[in-house]
Parts: C-alpha cells; sequence; structure tokens
C-alpha cells in the first residue's frame, strides 16, 4: 500500500461494487498497514480522530461517538429525493444558519 510510504496511520477502502468496507492502520514497528478489527458495533475504529466507519443502507458513513454524522451526498440525494421547493426551503434555512452562526463568531472575537 502507499499509504505505508507515507505513513499515514489508518487507511479505509469502501468498495460500492460489493459493500464491502476494510480499514487498516499503520504499525510503526512493521512499517506496514494491519488490518483493523470492527468494534462490537461492527464498526471500524479510527481512534486517533476520534471516529468510526461503518456501512448504513449499503453505503460508507462516518459515526462521531453512537450516531452517524455523515453519507455521501449523492447517496443522500438517491435516497431521499426532494421537491424543488423542499430543497430551496432547506438551503434557505441553512443559509440563514449559517449567517446566524458567523455573526455568532464575529462577535466573539471582537469579544
Amino acid at each position: 500500500m502507499c499509504g505505508s510510504t507515507l505513513r499515514v496511520p489508518y487507511d479505509f477502502i469502501f468498495a460500492p461494487e460489493t459493500g464491502e468496507l476494510e480499514g487498516f492502520q499503520l504499525d510503526l514497528v512493521q512499517g506496514t498497514h494491519l488490518p483493523l478489527a470492527p468494534n462490537a458495533d461492527g464498526r471500524l475504529p479510527c481512534e486517533r480522530l476520534g471516529l468510526q466507519l461503518g456501512l448504513w443502507g449499503g453505503t460508507s458513513a462516518v459515526s462521531v461517538g453512537r450516531g452517524c454524522a455523515s453519507m455521501r451526498r449523492a447517496e443522500r440525494r438517491r435516497r431521499s429525493p426532494r421537491s424543488a421547493p423542499s430543497t430551496r426551503r432547506a438551503r434557505g434555512e441553512a443559509q440563514r444558519r449559517v449567517a446566524e452562526l458567523e455573526a455568532q463568531v464575529r462577535a466573539l472575537q471582537k469579544g
């Protein structure tokens, strides 16, 4: 693996064709990546980042703690198509929330 040459501490591979997810951790002594064993929840731990990777509905997902934090954007769209008005509404709400958070950050920076 090129990750060993680059000394990448963790290496994860998801094959959408087969639905397989593999994880490897760099062994500094051997200089190679060793397979990660799934935890009790069936997820692959990435302790350094405090994340767990697993499969959710046939696609890869990242878990932070116990919940699922992320799924590929295209997969989310495919699984739950929205009408154009609801998508625009959600986008507008998200943009308003971002503006609120940016204002809070600016206020804290002026502090």
